[in-house]
């Protein structure tokens, strides 16, 4: 058996995270026009290829279907510009086998980090959502009621080559969904 900690620095922002710049023009505002301002909880998590990660025999995109990994996991968004991001969850341990037949297979484990608090802040343009933390910028979308975030090539996935030969990871796309509560 293959075991691999797959650190993601904190597993939701590292899915959120999209490798840009906040604008420091002072066209950003915080006038909350569309309805920003309360908590958002993270409602999917979804990477390009289907997984069993639970081994319940269905493979499923979305991590919170498939892990019990992030399930709590939020955002507060305040109408003075601050807010929280909220994590109950920084990383997962993953274990990848095969079969007979060659087929990977996975086992998980959250490693629990229940409360993990960072303090942010935020500016609207438009329907772009930019958060700021001391950790790193995450630029979400609204989508009719929910937020959406996307990050190319955010997750690493391991996989077991052909024959049980070797192994190595499969960096996927992801897009966070948050919706409000």
């Amino acid at each position: 058996m293959i075991n691999k900690i797959c650190k993601l620095g904190m597993l939701m922002l590292s899915i959120l995270i999209f490798n840009g710049c906040s604008s420091d023009d002072d066209d950003s505002n915080n006038n909350d026009s569309t309805g920003i301002v309360g908590t958002w909880k993270i409602t999917s998590l979804t990477l390009e290829s289907t997984t069993d990660w639970n081994q319940d025999g269905v493979a499923n995109p979305n991590l919170l279907e498939e892990t019990s990994c992030s399930l709590n996991d939020f955002f507060i968004f305040n109408a003075d510009g601050t807010g929280e991001v909220v994590s109950d969850g920084f990383s997962i341990v993953l274990d990848v086998d095969q079969d007979v037949d060659f087929n990977n297979y996975y086992t998980f484990e959250c490693v629990d980090y229940s409360g993990y608090t960072l303090d942010s802040t935020w500016t609207q343009e438009g329907n772009s959502v930019t958060v700021v933390t001391v950790v790193e910028t995450i630029v979400l979308s609204l989508e009719s009621n929910d937020l959406i975030g996307i990050s190319e090539d955010s997750f690493q996935v391991p996989k077991i080559f052909s024959g049980g030969i070797g192994w190595d990871y499969v960096i996927e796309d992801s897009i966070t969904t948050l919706t409000k509560i």
